[in-house]
């Protein structure tokens, strides 16, 4: 008698082969329509914006919300008040914290940077002219040939930046555009604060609810992969980020300090710069170094030197002693492997990418190297069985 042909083992590889030749098919189809599916996804994102900001502050403030529900329930007589309310109360602490600190961060650095912008914008001018004379003296000191190049140099810079005025004049009537962009930007945040207290408010049911679908959806196997690989991955963003933050604002707060003792100018602004960029990994302190350099070297160039030795002894000072204690090896990653992480994150998604490369990569690596331990393992197995045998 003939064997069927439908069996099992045969529809496991239709299906398969099925789904395969569909995935080419939307891909074929994908590539086709670029254009309108890059519209699609544009447009997808700015619906959805409003529950992924949700859901980013929503991580950010889980660890202080935990902290805040401890400090409620430690509290005399709130050890039986209802959960759900001390919750709320922990979310609307956590919350107020965060918008207290980022008003004061505001009331006390805008005024100053905005002094320092002001008064780098109206010594401009001066300084410009000193640059300007300094210039000339320099092309005087130049040969024919050297002064040839120089000015079809000088053209070509004139010719661009005759173009970006032109585009900049373009812009001016944006601004309404720009406006507007700003107040859905108010209400998407309005929102996303909405959508956080919702998060934080039901944490206790979306999980086992997530945890639930996953498992009908893939079954126990796989489920358990899935949640494994989710709390790997819930393990080394929340610990490196965490540890970034509070770095990058030690680093600011150190910045500040010895930079007002040795009375550098603009001391507050790059204090800023370099905290902020500090938050990259590796190329950081690179990326504020640069423009903080520049800046004093057109009002103070002795202390421009002064300031870059004074941000590489900061930087040593940081790789060495303070980001080691803070986030220790929370990503396990080599160094070419973060520089790798950090220049294909930022080549693909700019300053996000940048920021979120090294933890998303030291996922993948973790995973591979467990992956890879495995099947040695298995090899190992096999190899000793065949030995016995």
């Amino acid at each position: 008698m003939k064997p069927p042909y439908f069996t099992p083992e045969n529809k496991k590889h239709l299906l398969m082969n099925g789904l395969l030749i569909a995935f080419g098919v939307c891909l074929y189809f994908y590539f086709i329509h670029i254009e309108e599916m890059h519209d699609f996804w544009a447009k997808l994102t700015t619906i959805l914006s409003p529950f992924i900001i949700g859901g980013v502050f929503a991580y950010l403030l889980f660890r202080p919300t935990m902290w805040a529900e401890k400090m409620i329930f430690a509290l005399p007589g709130m050890k039986k008040a209802p959960a759900r309310l001390v919750r709320l109360l922990a979310i609307v602490l956590a919350v107020t914290f965060f918008v207290v600190l980022i008003v004061i961060l505001i009331a006390n650095v805008l005024p100053e940077l905005v002094n320092s912008l002001m008064t780098l914008f109206n010594a401009f001018p001066e300084l410009l002219a000193s640059m300007e004379e300094n210039i000339w003296t320099w092309l005087d000191s130049l040969n024919e040939s050297q002064q040839e190049y120089l000015q079809s140099f000088i053209h070509s810079a004139s010719t661009y930046l005759q173009q970006m005025a032109a585009y900049l004049a373009t812009l001016i009537p944006e601004i309404f555009n720009y406006s507007r962009a700003a107040s859905k930007m108010l209400l998407n945040i309005f929102v996303s604060m909405i959508i956080t207290v919702y998060l934080l408010l039901d944490k206790e049911a979306f999980l086992p609810r997530l945890k639930r679908n996953i498992l009908a959806i893939f079954g126990p196997q796989k489920a358990a992969r899935i949640n494994k690989v989710g709390t790997l991955t819930n393990h080394i963003f929340s610990n490196f980020i965490a540890g970034k933050i509070l770095d990058s604002i030690i680093i600011g707060v150190i910045c500040f300090a010895c930079l007002a003792l040795l009375k550098m100018p603009y001391h507050l602004l790059i204090s800023v710069i370099i905290g902020v960029t500090n938050v990259i990994p590796f190329f950081g302190p690179f990326i504020g170094a640069v423009p903080s350099i520049f800046l004093i070297l057109m009002v103070d160039p002795p202390k421009a030197l002064l300031l870059a030795i004074f941000i590489l002894i900061l930087q040593q000072v940081d790789g060495n002693i303070i980001g080691p204690k803070i986030l220790g090896d929370s990503t396990g990653l080599p160094s070419i492997w973060i520089v790798f992480a950090i220049l294909v994150g930022g080549g693909l998604f700019g300053f996000i990418g940048m920021l979120v490369g090294v933890p998303t990569f030291a996922v993948i690596y973790t995973l591979f190297n467990e992956f890879a331990e495995k099947k040695i393992a298995e090899q190992n197995n096999s190899g000793e069985i065949n030995t016995e045998k």
